[in-house]
């Protein structure tokens, strides 16, 4: 039926820690975001300083690719789904996260820039036990924090705050956790397919960007801006592709596996990319950066192992639920076969 094409996979259904899968897409997301800096510099540096505009133009070019992959037939479209509240308002947070983070860069410090991505970290794990009544172990939660104060070595110590910045981050918070927490909810609660619900929800959230846009961009500039330039449409362009990438793993991520996985990612991105500017190209940070770098990939890593222990702790009695189950099933099946056959006393 057309509601089985639209929910794949029942919401019950835990998905299992898969190494073949999981690796490489975590390593894509991981290369797709250095691709989407770099792409996103290239721009800027070309004489395009609108960020909240160049969001909107991302989140548009993937929905275009979401579209052609439609008409592609690699998944089926959600037209017959009703978009209901929660799912207005995880395209409200989609929509509004991308624009508020940058504003918040903007407006406050590094320093205050690197606490306020840090405390998503215990927002989300907060968010997911609220939202889903996933409750985090208290070894991960140990080690979510020593990542956090890891990461809080590599960053610089400005802590320039200011009103407007520190509302800002207020008004980012809950919306990340919104979006990454609820993206989760939709595809492991509810059962929707990630690129299904991609190309539901992006036409939505283009429309807050643009929203957004008008509140904190100069629209006039935007539009006399240098559109004639062919090299400055083509890095455009780039950038749409690698964010259409970035966002498809991302949301994989945070679907097939969880949003805290997907936060932390986020986190080594940081450290990982110091460790190689240290390494090959002559980057100098300082010795409680490179401390900072080097335990919060220690901490990565013991994360890691920790959280797909617990995975095969927990899949292991539905496995053998689903065994005993089969087992009564079968059972009752052979007591209703020999009942039937038994004649009926006169």
């Amino acid at each position: 039926t057309r509601h089985q094409l639209d929910h794949p996979h029942p919401p019950s259904q835990r998905m299992p820690v898969n190494y073949r899968r999981d690796v490489p897409l975590l390593a894509f997301n991981f290369l797709s975001a250095i691709a989407l800096i770099s792409c996103n510099k290239l721009v800027f540096t070309s004489g395009f300083s609108h960020p909240v505009a160049l969001s909107l133009i991302q989140y548009a070019v993937t929905w275009m690719c979401l579209e052609a992959l439609a008409r592609a037939e690699y998944f089926v479209p959600l037209k017959s789904v009703k978009l209901d509240r929660d799912l207005w308002i995880l395209a409200a947070a989609i929509g509004l996260a991308t624009p508020i983070s940058n504003l918040s860069l903007k407006l406050n410090s590094v320093g205050v820039y690197t606490i306020a991505k840090l405390l998503l970290t215990p927002a989300a794990v907060t968010g997911d036990y609220i939202l889903r009544g996933k409750r985090a172990s208290p070894t991960r939660i140990i080690i979510l924090s020593f990542l956090c104060f890891s990461i809080l070595l590599t960053g610089k110590a400005d802590l320039d705050v200011n009103f407007k910045g520190t509302l800002t981050v207020a008004c980012w918070l809950p919306v990340a956790v919104v979006y990454k927490v609820g993206w989760a909810a939709a595809v492991k609660d509810r059962g929707f397919e990630t690129l299904a619900l991609m190309h539901l929800l992006m036409p939505l959230a283009c429309i807050f960007v643009l929203a957004m846009m008008f509140v904190i961009e100069p629209v006039g500039d935007i539009i006399l801006g240098d559109w004639s330039n062919p090299n400055l449409l083509m890095l455009i362009m780039l950038s749409g592709f690698t964010a259409f990438l970035i966002n498809l793993s991302g949301f994989l991520v945070m679907g097939l596996l969880s949003p805290i996985t997907h936060i932390v990612l986020g986190q080594a991105k940081s450290a990982v990319m110091m460790l190689v500017g240290w390494l090959f190209f002559a980057y100098d940070p300082s010795t409680k950066s490179l401390i900072g770098a080097c335990l919060a990939m220690l901490s990565i890593v013991v994360y890691t192992w920790v959280n797909v222990k617990e995975q095969r702790g927990k899949s292991e009695p539905q496995k053998e639920e689903g065994l005993s189950c089969g087992r009564q099933s079968e059972l009752t099946g052979q007591i209703q076969k020999s009942t039937s056959k038994t004649p009926a006393a006169s």
